[in-house]
């Protein structure tokens, strides 16, 4: 598990280059095929289907245009300052947090938190939890945060 400071670090670097050495280098495309899966599970209801939908670890926000039209609420986290501030330039998202994810989920639900009483409906998560390792907290933290059925 690599720290949360060496991971800032290292991502707070990466920022500037990391959607070209990902998306035109490596071919990345997990944003298209979770919102692939995503669209399949939803099918034809309305848009926007979900109140919140939480961008765990969104980076330079390659999910956020993908899913925008499917929540009324998008909300992107993440560990690097640098990665929020590309995320931001999207202009897609409705809250960007500089931060632990435990620590923003638990925000939301049942807390004394800054969302008190607004739960989530879908956490997605494309590529973060290799950075996190053991992965209980963010379970149960997306679990207490999480709306019945999300």
């Amino acid at each position: 598990t690599a720290s949360a400071a060496y991971v800032k670090s290292l991502f707070d670097e990466y920022a500037e280059s990391f959607d070209k050495a990902l998306v035109a280098d490596l071919n990345y495309r997990a944003p298209q095929l979770l919102h692939e899966r995503v669209s399949e599970f939803v099918g034809n209801k309305p848009q926007p289907v979900f109140g919140v939908l939480f961008d765990a670890g969104c980076g330079t926000g390659l999910c956020g245009p993908l899913f925008r039209n499917m929540t009324r609420t998008l909300v992107g986290v993440d560990l690097s300052g640098e990665m929020i501030r590309k995320a931001d330039e999207r202009g897609v998202y409705d809250e960007l947090v500089q931060g632990d994810l435990v620590e923003s989920l638990d925000e939301y639900g049942d807390s004394e938190g800054k969302h008190k009483g607004t739960y989530i409906d879908m956490v997605l998560a494309a590529d973060v939890f290799v950075y996190i390792g053991a992965l209980e907290q963010i379970f149960r933290a997306s679990a207490f945060s999480l709306k019945k059925g999300g």
